[in-house]
This record gives structure tokens, C-alpha cells and sequence, in this order.
């Protein structure tokens, strides 16, 4: 997920970049002031992100204890189907049978399918949080008179002066805060 977003901001960025060299933008270096940004680090250590992951952890804690439940309910119809095999019919045997691979397909689908919520759940999270530090990245490059703002994972090299990662972060705190 994280790549694939990595992928298009870096296509964009380049884009950008080509853009400004060829309008003649990158021929007057006096007027150019770019930044970058560690987008990664917003998504991992904003104040939203940190709720992000405790929504996400108490989503994950509650279905870890639903399929607890089910474990343990299959568990005891596996234990007195074992008990009372001897005592059973063919037709009880089959049923009781049937309803333990019923019970272990629901199982593996319910593990599936929690999966697959938590997974989509932290998608769509992640993207509000980026959707809004893309706004706040604009904003920020509109007022501080940017040429350019960056991602960092399409910078080989740069000096520490113009990464702008820490004040984006306190704006996107400040703006969450509210």
C-alpha cells in the first residue's frame, strides 16, 4: 500500500520536476526554494496516526477475542464428539461431524474476513491522513513561497535545511487538535 502511494507521488513529483525545468523555472536558481517531505514519518508519528493504530489495535483485540470464542466452542464440540463416539449413532457421528467442519470453515472465514477489514480499515485511515497532509503540504508551499516540495523517497541526496517534515507535522497536529 505504502508503495504503490510512494509510486505515484514519485511519478507526480517528476513530473513536476520536468515540468519546471523545461518552463524555465529551474533557470533562475536564486528564486527557487524547494523542501521535502518524509511522508512515511507524518503517516507513522502524527498524533492522528498514533489514534489510527489504537482504533486499529482495539478493532484487531476484538476479533482476536470473537475467534477465541469460536476456537473454544470448536474445541468442545470436537471433545464431546470424542467422548461420545462410542456411545453415538452413525447419523449423530455424521452430524456432529458436519457441524465441526462447518464450524472450522467458519472459523478460517472469519479469520479471512477480519483480516481483511482490518486491512481495508487501515487503508482507508491512511489515506484521510495523507489526503489531509497533501492539503496541508500545498498550503504550506503556497504561503513559504516553495517552487517545489518533495517527497523524500525521490531524494538521493539533500542537506537537512530544507526538509519540512517537522513542520507540516505541527501544523497537522495543530489542525487535528481542533
Amino acid at each position: 500500500m505504502r508503495n504503490s502511494i510512494a509510486g505515484r507521488y514519485f511519478v507526480l513529483f517528476s513530473a513536476l520536476v520536468v515540468f519546471c525545468f523545461f518552463s524555465g523555472i529551474a533557470s533562475a536558481a536564486d528564486s527557487i526554494k524547494i523542501g521535502y517531505v518524509d511522508m512515511q514519518k507524518l503517516i507513522d508519528q502524527s498524533d492522528e496516526a498514533k489514534k489510527v493504530r489504537s482504533t486499529l489495535e482495539s478493532l484487531k483485540a476484538s476479533k482476536e477475542k470473537d475467534l477465541g470464542k469460536m476456537i473454544t466452542t470448536a474445541k468442545k464440540l470436537e471433545e464431546d464428539l470424542k467422548k461420545q463416539i462410542n456411545i453415538l449413532s452413525d447419523d449423530a457421528k455424521k452430524t456432529k461431524v458436519d457441524e465441526l467442519e462447518k464450524m472450522d470453515r467458519d472459523i478460517r472465514r472469519f479469520v479471512s474476513d477480519s483480516e481483511a477489514e482490518l486491512a481495508k480499515k487501515q487503508r482507508e485511515m491512511e489515506n484521510s491522513i495523507l489526503t489531509e497532509l497533501v492539503g496541508i503540504i500545498q498550503k504550506l508551499g503556497q504561503e513559504g513561497d516553495y517552487t517545489l516540495i518533495l517527497p523524500s523517497t525521490v531524494i538521493l541526496y539533500s542537506s537537512k535545511g530544507i526538509d519540512i517534515t517537522d513542520t507540516v507535522m505541527k501544523k497537522y497536529n495543530e489542525t487535528k487538535a481542533k
